[in-house]
């Protein structure tokens, strides 16, 4: 079943991440399809947890970025060994949470097969209540891709060369590993997001949804919960909570909420006001207030607290009209700055809480107030939309498509993606930071580039499907169908947003970005730079090769990409040129492990 991705936490409820017991193996393709296939033989490698293939090599000292290894290629076994949970009277389930299988999976716990998963960006939830003894093993199969992309498919209408492999449009996963011009290796195969199993006692939550709003001086909350218990629901009270950095501020606010019996579960809702709510702002503009949401539902004369998670109040506008691309928050105008955001780790493709905070915090110092995850990437894990709240940035979301001419018309294909695009929303559906949700990245410019005409151009479901599942889900964010888009052209730089590269890349005078009228650059190359030393020292050519020995020739596009460094931009808005011939560019390098030389501070813009 579908992970129900609302990120609560339940108090008598105990989660516990199968981080211990992991060994993985490679197989030719189709050699076993089954866990009852595999030879006795087969050598096994231990894993200190569940992560890709390429990053349990590497721990294993196994691979490294200048290795070749075609991970594609090959069927990829993982083994984890774990204890049952302790039994419990009040037991409601054991779920076995995944939450996320790069990419064509196939899962079986104690030779049962429980799971086929063949979307990486999808996570879920298998109730194994049953399925559980004292001792058990997990297997995962992740089946080889290019074997797959040979499988008769309809071709494309039109071609791209951001991949190697056409078909890849009919592949739920992501291109990073995949772009032989950006990223060309590793190719992410395997569990690469956690794997946990979760003891649901007294009252199971089936779904969680917050959605906060601005009225006038007020902020309110549409809360909406839906719970199955032990025994039936007696009542529920609400809490709300104000957190700020400053402790003499914190408040509570407590109401009671409506419950209502809808068979075997129990329906709780409640529209709560929040007088005179603090406002959330990009840190270049102020403070970042969070108010957390906790449900108390009585099972029986049970207490059982849920935690809803935080939400924050902002109001978040874009203006697209004669060509502006403009955001104002809480009704002020902001000027973005910012990068395009690859990944922690483009090998593991998350990290820790900790890694997201350190790397975060860096952009925020260095000035940025916005990051853009582009559609070639994957979604983020929770920590990371969780530190954008928290330290003030702006989130720029594609979906994650990209170039290419996409099978929409194939039922299975657009029920995944649907499900997918439903519970990315659903996830961060009361995140603060996402500013923009955009559609996908360069497919309008990549069909206009072609000479298709211009009703060729975007899809449907960029138009009107996807619109429809945002409005849904996140109302109050801006949409837009595609990076770039406006203008006559997708690629005109002078209306919407663009990806420019005249500064840089095609050797354009500085003036250029002037003279070109551009509106808001979402991608951009902008300054060449230096990697560190300790990124030098990975390509094995000392500092005095690096620019002629040949490993950095071959190896540099694949260490930038490991470091997540990717394409950076920023903004400028029409009013920065109609009122100064000065160019403002707030631009600093990213890396998520690289050091940064941080950005004075920065003000809040004003047209002058």
């Amino acid at each position: 079943m579908r992970a129900d991705p609302s990120p609560v936490s339940v108090s008598h409820h105990s989660r516990v991440s199968l981080d211990a017991g992991w060994a993985f193996a490679r197989l030719s393709p189709g050699a076993a399809t089954t866990p009852d296939a595999l030879d006795a033989s087969l050598v096994w490698q231990t894993a200190s947890h569940a992560t890709t293939a390429a990053a349990a090599l590497r721990a294993a000292n196994a691979w490294t970025h200048n290795d070749t290894l075609d991970f594609d290629a090959w069927d990829w076994w993982f083994r984890c060994a774990f204890p049952a949970p302790p039994t419990r009277e009040d037991l409601v389930a054991h779920i076995l949470h995944v939450g996320g299988l790069a990419t064509l999976a196939d899962v079986w716990l104690n030779g049962t097969h429980i799971l086929h998963s063949d979307n990486m960006f999808l996570a879920h939830d298998v109730d194994v209540s049953t399925a559980l003894r004292d001792e058990n093993t997990l297997y995962i199969r992740c089946a080889s891709l290019n074997t797959a992309l040979r499988e008769p498919r309809p071709r494309p209408t039109w071609r791209t060369r951001l991949v190697g492999q056409q078909q890849l449009r009919w592949m739920r996963t992501t291109l990073l590993g995949r772009m032989p011009g950006w990223s060309t290796t590793p190719q992410p195969v395997g569990p690469w997001r956690d794997v946990t199993l979760e003891t649901r006692t007294r009252c199971d939550v089936i779904s969680c949804e917050l959605h906060p709003r601005v009225e006038g001086n007020d902020g309110v909350i549409e809360l909406a919960l839906r719970v199955r218990g032990t025994a039936p629901i007696a009542r529920a009270t609400g809490a709300v909570t104000l957190t700020t950095t400053s402790a003499s501020k914190d408040q509570t606010q407590t109401v009671a909420l409506h419950t209502e019996s809808d068979g075997d579960t129990t329906r709780i809702s409640a529209t709560i006001r929040v007088p005179n709510a603090e406002r959330w702002w990009p840190h270049t503009h102020g403070a970042q207030p969070r108010y957390d949401v906790t449900v108390t539902v009585h099972v029986g004369d049970a207490p059982v607290t849920v935690a809803c998670g935080p939400v924050a109040f902002r109001t978040i506008t874009l203006d697209t009209t004669d060509g502006n691309f403009e955001f104002a928050v809480n009704g002020v105008r902001v000027f973005c700055r910012g990068a395009c955001w690859s990944s922690v780790d483009v090998v593991r493709l998350t990290g820790t809480d900790d890694d997201y905070r350190a790397a975060l915090t860096l952009a925020r110092d260095a000035g940025m107030n916005m990051l853009r995850v582009g559609g070639t990437m994957t979604y983020e894990a929770d920590a990371f939309y969780d530190q954008c709240d928290a330290l003030g940035i702006l989130v720029w979301q594609d979906f994650m498509f990209a170039n290419m001419d996409y099978p929409f018309g194939d039922d299975a294909f657009a029920a995944s993606i649907h499900d997918e695009a439903t519970q990315f929303l659903r996830r961060t559906h009361h995140r603060a930071c996402l500013a923009v949700l955009c559609g996908n990245s360069e497919i309008e410019q990549q069909v206009s580039m072609l000479g298709l005409p211009k009703e060729r151009w975007s899809h449907p479901f960029f138009q009107e499907t996807l619109p429809s599942i945002c409005d849904t889900y996140r109302p109050d964010i801006p949409y837009w169908p595609s990076s770039p888009s406006g203008g006559a052209f997708p690629f005109h730089v002078n209306a919407g947003d663009a990806h420019y590269f005249g500064y840089g890349p095609y050797l354009r005078s500085f003036d250029d970005v002037r003279t070109s009228g551009v509106r808001f650059a979402s991608e951009t190359l902008a300054f060449a730079h230096v990697p560190d030393q300790p990124t030098i020292d990975l390509l094995a050519c000392g500092s005095t090769g690096a620019g002629h020995h040949p490993a950095w020739k071959r190896a540099f596009r694949v260490t930038m990409a490991r470091l997540g460094i990717s394409k950076m931009f920023a903004t400028i808005t029409s009013s920065t040129f109609s009122a100064s011939p000065r160019v403002i560019f707030a631009i600093a390098t990213w890396s998520g492990t690289s050091r940064l030389a941080a950005w004075p501070a920065a003000k809040p813009f004003s047209a002058r």
